[in-house]
């Protein structure tokens, strides 16, 4: 069909739109007119040729008159937009030929490309209030322990360039914690360094890499420069906590009040171990203490060379390798070297008593008294009195099945009770928390809200086939900060 209206076409329209006998009608119905004469007479014929050639000259000219009028009369006025703040992403474009999966998401704010089709970042960005500038981080992990290292591992397996910070409150780069109540008990010269004899027998250090592998961030403060955190590798700022985030505007806001915008931001803020009804009235006691990091493990270790008789609360996995590891070392010794008598008191009736067994729970227990620790099964403390003079504890201990009542006297406690997941960021944050398991409530990727995940022992997660659940454990923290740096990147297909 031809692109263009004939003349006999704009007739057709006139008729339609003018049906009573209009001038424009009866242009229109000249071409039509059954008049014989036009036909039989060569001079009228030529007449009518010159009324069409007219007729389309005066169409013509009457569109390319009133037609611009009549489109500025009838086309409404549009609002006049703001411009916005320009944010823009690094993402590879569609003429790189990357995969899809591996590409970034973009920024919400409005994304613009330069001449090369290639994207730019600017490192600091303008706030609403267009008062202050905050510095741009791809990816921000809150935590510095497994889960932020296997997530930040992942993240540069599918992202080299991305821009990422590991922000955690403690003075260490990033480590593994099982060591710290197993191996680094065996050799003290090694454990000088942190160092210890893995299972295929090398010598391994807990520390997932060397301090010179992060990109150390200094102290942030509100008149630290945005150049502080123009990061060429992985940034690592310690000792520092943060105090919420913001949403609505993607800021992770320090305590101090200094602000980061991100990309994406993983919470992985781990837990804090409990302790019991009976020790809340002594308040703070140096000689009472709970065991998570590797502060905790110097303070026990300096404790023991005046130690006599340590307690150890609890019958979980900690607890039982704490009272192995120690008595372990005791039997190393030397035989004019010091060592500590080990108790062991706990709730259940046996070792793990909450995750094995019955009898594997028992045998554990019988090999455990072999091997030279005292243990007192479903047994609980009622109570602790602390002697300032002679430095030690009176500790009754209960037995829950017959009642009878024991009174030990101890130098050093340690408390291994379990933990509570650190919730408190999420909640100040406005994230959702799990009122049953505890925890920060995220989907099946781990996500909780739109590019805020969560992963170790901190989230409560949806597992398709087991239904909701929150595991407190190294490889949970490792699998799934491995989960979560995929799910930020935005993989979507995996191996």
């Amino acid at each position: 069909m031809s692109k263009f209206f004939k003349t006999s076409d704009f007739n057709r329209i006139l008729r339609q739109m003018y049906p009573n006998k209009t001038l424009a009608y009866s242009m229109s119905k000249k071409k039509y007119s059954s008049n014989s004469q036009q036909h039989q007479n060569p001079k009228n014929n030529f007449k009518s040729k010159f009324n069409e050639t007219s007729t389309r000259f005066w169409l013509l000219a009457s569109c390319a008159i009133f037609g611009p009028i009549f489109y500025t009369l009838t086309t409404p006025t549009l609002p006049k937009v703001e411009k916005k703040k320009i944010y823009v992403d690094t993402s590879p474009t569609v003429e790189d030929s990357e995969p899809a999966e591996f590409t970034k998401s973009k920024l919400p704010e409005e994304i613009v490309k330069t001449s090369t089709s290639k994207t730019v970042i600017k490192d600091t960005v303008v706030d609403n209030d267009g008062r202050k500038e905050y510095p741009y981080i791809d990816y921000i992990l809150v935590g510095g322990g497994t889960a932020s290292f296997n997530a930040m591992i992942s993240i540069k397996n599918l992202d080299p360039d991305a821009k990422i910070l590991i922000i955690g409150d403690e003075p260490n780069s990033p480590y593994q914690r099982p060591p710290l109540s197993k191996e680094l008990w065996e050799n003290k010269e090694q454990s000088k360094d942190f160092d210890f004899n893995a299972w295929d027998g090398t010598v391994q250090s807990i520390f997932y890499k060397p301090e010179s592998f992060f990109e150390m961030v200094p102290k942030l403060s509100a008149k630290t420069s945005s150049e502080a955190l123009n990061l060429k590798n992985v940034g690592l700022l310690k000792e520092t906590r943060v105090g919420k985030l913001d949403l609505k505007k993607s800021l992770v806001v320090l305590e101090n009040g200094y602000k980061i915008r991100y990309g994406k931001v993983l919470l992985a803020t781990g837990a804090t171990p409990k302790s019991i009804t009976a020790l809340a009235k002594l308040g703070k006691n140096e000689n009472i203490q709970t065991f998570r990091s590797i502060s905790d493990f110097k303070k026990l270790e300096e404790k023991l060379n005046t130690s006599n008789k340590l307690l150890v609360i609890g019958g979980g996995f900690l607890g039982s390798e704490i009272s192995f590891s120690l008595q372990k070392r005791n039997k190393n010794e030397k035989d004019n070297a010091k060592t500590v008598h080990i108790l062991q008191v706990f709730p259940e009736k046996g070792l793990l008593g909450l995750l094995f067994p019955e009898y594997l729970s028992n045998y554990l227990t019988k090999k455990l008294v072999e091997f030279g620790v005292e243990v007192k099964t479903e047994t609980k403390i009622e109570s602790v009195e602390f002697n300032k003079m002679s430095n030690d504890f009176k500790v009754t201990l209960e037995n829950l099945n017959s009642k009878k009542k024991e009174v030990v006297q101890v130098d050093q406690i340690l408390v291994s009770a379990g933990v509570q997941p650190n919730t408190d960021l999420a909640r100040r944050s406005g994230l959702e928390i799990d009122p049953n398991n505890g925890g920060i409530l995220v989907n099946a990727e781990l996500c909780a809200r739109t590019n805020v995940f969560a992963a170790g022992d901190v989230c409560s997660y949806y597992d398709e086939v087991l239904g909701r659940r929150r595991i407190e454990h190294y490889d949970h923290a490792v699998k799934s900060g491995i989960l979560a740096g995929e799910n930020m990147v935005g993989l979507s297909v995996r191996k």
